[in-house]
């Protein structure tokens, strides 16, 4: 009686949860706790239909405070932490560290990172820019780390990494008749 009242007599109108998610802004995530954020996280999950608009939003909250979208064109902006320490965005701890949380944000499709996310997205950038100045040294790392990356268990990241080493050309090489690097 008393939702018909404010809805009928006094016309409220009803904010509802697509209607705070469309018009929620960066600035107000960013004035609210971890345990807001983790709280935020919960109450999302117990809301399935809800997880494609998600998707879509700056909710993730990483270990540096700032805040992103899930994912850019496929591509993952945050990774959930993982056992080691890494360079990839994490998301903040505080906030996964409950189970349900965590859930949560695996239904987004986050993950930790693997061995050939690291390549694809740190590596092989520098030979996609063209005429790249790549020291001995580094391209030796760069090489070990294709090669850890490679040799993962799963069939899909191997291909994936394969897919994405022939989009580019990485082979170090130098030009035989005047002896400058390609």
């Amino acid at each position: 009686m008393l939702w018909a009242y404010l809805r009928q007599k006094l016309e409220i109108e009803e904010f509802r949860l697509e209607v705070f998610l469309r018009h929620m802004i960066l600035q107000f995530l960013n004035l609210q706790t971890d345990a807001w954020i983790q709280e935020f996280c919960l109450f999302l999950n117990s809301r399935p239909t809800f997880h494609p608009q998600a998707k879509k939003l700056p909710i993730i909250r990483l270990k540096d405070g700032s805040h992103v979208s899930p994912f850019l064109n496929d591509v993952p902006q945050a990774y959930l932490p993982g056992a080691r320490e890494t360079d990839f965005p994490t998301v903040n701890k505080n906030v996964c560290d409950s189970e349900d949380a965590r859930n949560f944000l695996v239904s987004l499709s986050l993950a930790e990172p693997d061995p050939v996310d690291n390549p694809i997205q740190y590596v092989l950038p520098k030979y996609r820019a063209g005429n790249a100045k790549i020291s001995a040294d580094e391209y030796t790392l760069d090489i070990n780390l294709l090669l850890n990356g490679y040799a993962t268990d799963s069939q899909k990241q191997q291909d994936k990494l394969v897919l994405e080493l022939e989009k580019t050309l990485w082979v170090k090489a130098i030009d035989a008749e005047d002896n400058h690097s390609l």
